[in-house]
């Protein structure tokens, strides 16, 4: 369990008024608070020793394991949002002392931890049931669902993460920390653009021998520097934990090891991210063990010189040859080809500019792109979930008016709800207001930073051409607006004050003109039209929007620049047709190949959904080969294959994962940029268009 919210688990309603009963479940019998607290320290950086769960309003459940719950708070003092882990003592000692001491581990660990790509610790306390551990809320999602949303990340970003990785790993070793537990779910996106390592629960650290011997040594071994020798001089551990896609030769191998493995799992990351998949896929647990054990082949993946030679000297079996585990350390790698063009200083002081941030990707993909998320029901059945998405439009202004009642009460826990259940957050009341205005309003600030995480848009028009900033403007709360603002809101005068603002009619009018500049391939129309007020996702009488009309007539300058302004490329008409199909009808191949590239999908019929047999033996059970094992230094096989599935790891083409407080991305072209609208050149002479 982690701070990032990847496990699958229904909300928990808990109200604005500060209602902390999220965590009310059966405790079975009450453990003896002395048990732990003992060892427990308590921790508020900043606030003494009286900070208790009564300081947090609990807005929502984020994950739960099987120790307890990690839950989204709001600090009650300084209305700031965390992450709150609450672990129960009784099932920790009913766990016995392995669990009991990582527990105690993660604690102290995290105590003496303060680095920019670590999860900050930012109180610990407990109660008489309970252990709790607070942290900052990073709420751009899992770098999981993001490759899972994806498929493949470009080299550029995956290069970025990687080198953020090197940098938090460095830091921990020279603390005698090793990490042990690295994995996708485990590495959390801020929305500025920056990974954060979390979930410390596996780590350890390793007593250091002494100073004086280890330089006696290095004087009898004149080969080998004192730098080296001391590397050695670690001592070691021989426990079998770890991500078991992921785990090191020396952990299965059984023999003692230290910080080699955690550039290992270095290795194994980056290949996932670069390529989709990890290096190592089994059926079952042994083919696994014997494949680790065999080392890695990477000559049939697609990747680049460098990413290749970086990826290999990780994902040596050698321990003394490992890239970051020879005389020179974490600086071999900061050296290397494939991290040549990181500027260190600049990346630990986050002064680099993030080739990708969450938040920017939700303004480009526009308000048709979110929908509610697929549970584990619709990935077994996708006809099933084909027909669940077309909501009733009764039942779906139903939905919206629940969402617009929740956001003006500040009901965090039931707009999770009501989003799980379908309703749009994009869309407006019969004023076209959405939950967004109406929690802005109101000043519930929990309310719209919950909103605008999953997609609400900041500058939405209502009826008369009113903002939510505007709304908040009036309503006089400051902090609200100053969050509005640091998300991209801007400023617009209503339609009372300004009749150039389009009102409802116009729009109307507006959208048949862009619809007609598309189908004519009219690019500098579309961007007067854009300009003006039109909305690239809305779309006619039929629900066909410019990029449908456009790809239809093959029009690929008019298809690239209305991508780059945010349509839609997966929209669907009242036939169920979408961009792609249309630009496949009209063989138009140059259309078809780009729309691909940016994540264009083909909505097949239902009976086209039936999974065959072949498909059937390769689908993947992810989350449960995704597990961290802790076990003795000897477990069984067999125990550790009840507890996992080993299958063909997914395509880049599966649902997103589920939806956790973090933010979901449409798959752009395997190796490019993220788009923004501000790359698109234009020469007017002619109409035409370019997407950097």
């Amino acid at each position: 369990m982690d701070s990032s919210g990847h496990t699958d688990v229904s909300d928990v309603r808990a109200s604005a008024s500060g209602s902390n009963d999220v965590f009310d479940d059966d405790l079975g019998l009450p453990a003896k608070p002395d048990a732990l607290g003992k060892n427990f320290a308590h921790l508020s950086r900043d606030e003494g020793r009286d900070l208790n769960l009564e300081s947090f309003v609990v807005l929502s459940k984020i994950a739960e394991g099987a120790f307890g719950k990690v839950v989204l708070a709001r600090k009650k003092r300084t209305d700031s949002l965390h992450a709150i882990k609450a672990v129960r003592k009784d099932k920790i000692l009913a766990c016995g002392s392995t669990a009991i001491r990582h527990i105690l581990d993660e604690n102290k660990i995290l105590q003496q931890l303060k680095h920019p790509f670590i999860l900050t610790l930012q109180h610990a306390f407990q109660d008489e049931f309970r252990l709790y551990l607070v942290t900052n809320y990073v709420g751009g999602g899992t770098l999981y669902q993001l490759i899972t949303a994806r498929g493949t990340l470009a080299e550029e970003v995956g290069r970025f993460y990687a080198a953020q990785l090197v940098a938090a790993f460095a830091y921990l070793h020279s603390y005698g920390v090793v990490y042990r537990d690295l994995k996708p779910e485990n590495v959390l996106l801020g929305l500025d653009g920056y990974v954060v390592l979390a979930d410390f629960g596996l780590a350890k650290t390793l007593r250091l021998e002494d100073e004086g011997k280890a330089r006696k040594r290095a004087q009898k071994q004149m080969a080998q520097s004192f730098r080296q020798t001391f590397r050695h001089s670690i001592v070691k551990t021989e426990t079998f934990c770890g991500t078991p896609l992921y785990l090191a030769p020396e952990v299965v191998a059984k023999t003692p090891y230290g910080r080699s493995v955690d550039w290992w799992t270095l290795g194994c990351l980056t290949v996932e991210m670069l390529t989709g998949r990890p290096p190592f896929v089994a059926r079952d647990m042994p083919e696994l063990m014997e494949k680790i054990s065999k080392g890695a082949d990477l000559s049939h993946l697609r990747l680049s010189d460098s990413s290749r030679e970086f990826c290999l000297g990780l994902l040596q079996r050698d321990v003394d040859k490992r890239l970051g585990c020879g005389e020179n350390g974490p600086q071999a790698l900061r050296s290397h080809a494939f991290l040549a063009s990181i500027d260190w200083p600049k990346l630990e002081s986050k002064r680099s500019e993030p080739p990708f941030k969450p938040d920017a990707a939700v303004q480009a993909m526009g308000p048709g792109s979110y929908g509610r998320q697929a549970s584990k029901e619709d990935l077994k059945a996708f006809d099933e979930f084909a027909a669940y998405s077309r909501v009733d439009p009764r039942a779906k202004a139903e939905l919206v008016g629940k969402l617009c009642e929740a956001a003006t009460r500040g009901d965090c826990a039931e707009l999770r709800e009501l989003i799980a259940e379908g309703a749009e957050v994009t869309t407006g009341d019969y004023d076209n207001r959405t939950a967004l205005h109406l929690a802005a309003a109101e000043g519930h600030l929990d309310a719209v930073e919950f909103l605008v995480c999953h997609g609400a848009e900041v500058n939405k028009n209502d009826r008369w051409g009113g903002t939510p900033i505007r709304d908040a403007e009036a309503g006089g709360h400051r902090s609200v607006v100053e969050y509005l603002e640091r998300n991209g809101a801007i400023r617009r005068p209503s339609r009372v004050e300004d009749e150039s603002v389009p009102s409802p009619d116009d729009l109307v009018d507006m959208t048949g003109k862009l619809c007609d500049a598309a189908r004519n391939g009219d690019v500098v129309k579309l961007r007067e039209l854009l300009d003006a007020g039109a909305e690239v996702c809305r779309g006619d009488y039929d629900n066909r929007t410019a990029l449908h009309l456009g790809a239809a007539e093959g029009h690929l300058a008019a298809v690239k620049y209305l991508v780059a302004r945010g349509a839609d490329v997966n929209a669907v008409d009242r036939w169920r047709g979408t961009p792609l199909r249309d630009a496949e009808a009209g063989e138009h191949t140059e259309t078809v190949a780009f729309l691909k590239r940016v994540g264009a999908v083909n909505r097949r019929s239902a009976s086209s959904l039936i999974d065959t047999p072949d498909s059937l033996s390769n689908s993947v059970s992810r989350s449960r080969s995704r597990s961290s094992l802790t076990a003795s230094p000897s477990p069984s096989s067999s125990s550790i294959r009840r507890s996992l599935s080993f299958s063909t790891i997914r395509s880049p083409k599966v649902a997103p994962a589920p939806q956790t407080g973090g933010l979901h991305f449409n798959p752009p072209a395997r190796g490019s940029r993220d788009r923004d609208p501000m790359n698109v050149s234009m020469d007017r002479s002619n109409g035409s268009c370019a997407v950097s």
